[in-house]
This record gives C-alpha cells, structure tokens and sequence, in this order.
C-alpha cells in the first residue's frame, strides 16, 4: 500500500513509509519531508504526475516533459567539473526506465540497492508513492533519459499483453508489493540510437510532442522486446563482470572498419573465450559479433535519419569500403534499402547519395 497521503505542492505525497535517509554510494540525504535535497539544491515541486518533486545542486539538471497524465520524460543534458547530486519524489506509484547515454552515476531508490550505470547501460524499476530516487553523477559530461510511467498507462498501453510481463513487474503494478528492485542491462545498439532520437529531438509544438511520444513508445517497445528475449538468462552479474563487458563493448565498436578477434577481446577483458561470449551475450542481449553487426547499421540509421550524411558516407562511417555490400546489409537488417529509406525520411526528391 502507498501509506495516507499529505498535501505538498498541490501534489499527494504519501507520508508513511519514506526513509528518512537515503545511501547512495556512501552519500545520505534527507528525504523529501524535509525539503528534498540537500543545503544548497535546488528544489522545484510538481503540481502533478507521479513526480511530486524534483531537486539538484548547481541548478537544474533535468528538463521534464510530461507526454499525457502518468507519462513523463526527464531529458538530462548536464556537465560539471565535479560531482553533483539530484533527487525525485514520487507522488504515486511509478515505473521507472532510465537510459543512460553518458558519463557515469550512482542510483538508489528508496529501500533498494545502489546501482552504477555508465553510458550505455540502461536501468528498470519501480516504487509507491512517498518513495524516492537518489542520484549522484560524476564529475564531467551527462545526458541521458528517464522515463516515468504509471502502470494505469502502461496497463492501457499493453491491454491483454500485460499478461506477459514478469511476475515481479505485475505484482508491482496491482500494488501487491511497494518496490521493483532495479535491473540493470547493457543497451542494445537499437536502443542507444532509439534512446539518443528521444533526448534529442529538436522540433518544436504539437510536432515535438507527437514525435516525442512515438519515439518514446519506440524505445519502451524494444526494452520490453529484449527483456522477453532474455527472460531464461541468468541474472544479475557483479559489478566488476558488467565494467569488464563495457569495455569489451567500447574495444569492439572502436574500429568499425576492423573488429577485434574473440581471443583478443578475451585477453583484453582478462577472461577465457566461453565466459566472454556467454557474459557479453547476457547482459547485452546478443552475441558479440551480432552486437556489431547492430551496432554498424544502427548508427548507419542514425546517420541517414538525421541528414548527416549520404549513402555513400554513412556506409565509410561504418567501415564498409564497398557499398554494394552495404546497401545488402542494410537490407538485410532492416528489410529495405538504404535507397529507399533515405527517400522515405528525406522525401522522394532528396538526393540519396552515390548508387546503392
């Protein structure tokens, strides 16, 4: 249950249940009774949705945008030569899927674990209202996505399918317990492009909304794709297996033109090839050279979509010297050629780039 509730804001905030002091990394906090954040932060209260508050030292760091009632986005585009801290509380019961594209942060909801995330890792989760989200960021750049749904919507939006859920996630959502810890996985090379389009979308008015929506929806699709995917594979590995794997992932897709061997990532991370494959494959989802094979025509996607760059130089970018064998790629991976994708994003009279 979500405990008797107290005005705050002109927002209901349950009052019982709420720690007090909130660990993140070695770091306590106040809780949101009394004020949010810590001396010094900045705090802004919500007259609605299932955030109730928001709050972070050296001015703001997150940019909300509230997609329907329950549905919120906070987009996070920040940097600082030191670390900071920031906090939300929950006026209601709330799903949380944050996806992180850079730099590096502590996170802790309230009654659950401390979890690190870096850039290309993405997390899941829940609590009841009059719980709490506490981050500390590393010194340096940030950005990233966090959306906050609440399970009347993601009900609505499933319907029969909610039934496909894990079990956790569903008794979650009927109010049968008050925390969904936290999942932690890598991002798949679909869900980093579908996670950058979301927090970088630059249009303005009923067009910004609508494509913010779509592309939200997209993003939240893939993660519950994967995570079907995955559901038989083991759980959660020690936080020295997940900082090995991203840096297996950040060596793979370092030369797109030349990827390394197994055996040499396999040295690289210090461990033998049968783990390596089974781990990357685990937290990532797929294999290691599918991984890259994603990778390659994700970013090749993303490169097209946003005018960046023709046939000819999206399929340089991603290492491919012959574009015939691009352009087969290409269709292979998405079912269409690049050809007509372009003319499909750009309009039948944009230029498409050399032959392919």
């Amino acid at each position: 249950m979500d405990g008797p509730r107290t005005e705050l804001g002109g927002a209901a905030v349950a009052a019982a249940g709420r720690e007090g002091v909130l660990a993140v990394g070695g770091w306590e906090n106040v809780g949101a009774e009394n004020g949010g954040g810590p001396r010094g932060s900045k705090a802004r209260e919500r007259a609605g949705g299932p955030v109730a508050s928001a709050w972070s030292e050296g001015g703001e760091m997150f940019r909300e945008v509230p997609l329907r009632q329950g549905l919120a986005l906070y987009l996070l585009h920040a940097g600082s030569l030191r670390p900071r801290r920031a906090g939300l509380d929950f006026s209601e019961r709330v799903l949380r899927f944050s996806f992180v594209l850079a730099g590096s942060r502590a996170t802790r909801l309230s009654g659950g674990e401390t979890h690190r995330l870096r850039g290309g890792m993405m997390e899941c989760g829940g609590a009841a209202g009059g719980r709490g989200l506490r981050m500390e960021f590393d010194a340096g750049p940030q950005s990233g996505v966090d959306v906050f749904m609440a399970p009347a919507v993601l009900a609505e939006l499933l319907g029969e399918s909610v039934a496909t859920l894990p079990a956790g996630v569903r008794a979650f959502m009927a109010g049968e317990i008050d925390l969904l810890p936290g999942c932690v996985r890598g991002m798949r090379p679909e869900q980093l492009v579908a996670a950058r389009c979301v927090h970088d979308v630059s249009l303005q008015g009923a067009e910004r909304s609508l494509l913010l929506m779509s592309k939200t929806l997209e993003l939240l699709s893939l993660l519950f794709a994967s995570h079907r995917e995955r559901a038989g594979e083991a759980g959660r590995l020690p936080e020295r297996e997940i900082e090995r794997l991203q840096c297996v992932r950040s060596r793979l897709v370092e030369d797109l033109e030349s990827p390394p061997s197994i055996k040499e990532l396999a040295r690289f991370a210090g461990l033998n090839d049968t783990k390596l494959k089974r781990d990357f494959k685990g937290f990532f989802g797929q294999t290691v050279y599918g991984y890259f094979r994603s990778y390659r025509m994700e970013r090749a996607r993303e490169l097209l979509e946003r005018g960046e760059a023709n046939i000819s130089e999206a399929a340089v970018s991603v290492g491919y010297s012959n574009i015939s064998h691009f352009s087969a790629a290409f269709s292979k991976h998405y079912g269409i050629k690049p050809s007509q994708f372009l003319r499909s994003v750009r309009g039948a009279d944009a230029g498409v780039g050399a032959g392919a």
